[in-house]
């Protein structure tokens, strides 16, 4: 869902649309953040839940680095079209691994 917002962002041209934009994909990334976690704690084993969730810190804290990935884009091909290009991205991946990695499919 971010990855499709953040391609419907990308063709917005006004400030309003824009806006609107941003804020929903932030109340959806607050709703995937507590769903990942939980799903996280539920499938993981109780007495590895700190080496998960540090895992997933670790995870999040390389977040710099794909903005300083997106920022050097930007300027090479322009903001609209390296959002575009890092969401189609994203949803790529996220086939790739929807399709290769049948297990994660499974009901928890």
């Amino acid at each position: 869902v971010q990855m499709i917002g953040c391609i419907g962002f990308s063709f917005t041209e006004t400030t309003l649309l824009g806006v609107i934009s941003i804020v929903s994909l932030g109340i959806v990334s607050g709703v995937f953040i507590v769903t990942h976690a939980s799903i996280i704690l539920l499938t993981s084993p109780a007495n590895r839940w700190g080496r998960v969730m540090g895992f997933q810190v670790v995870m999040m804290g390389l977040y710099p680095f794909g903005s300083l990935l997106l920022g050097l884009t930007a300027d090479t091909i322009g903001l609209s079209h390296a959002i575009r290009l890092f969401a189609v991205l994203g949803l790529v991946s996220l086939m790739v691994i929807w399709f290769r990695y049948t297990d994660l499919r499974k009901p928890i």
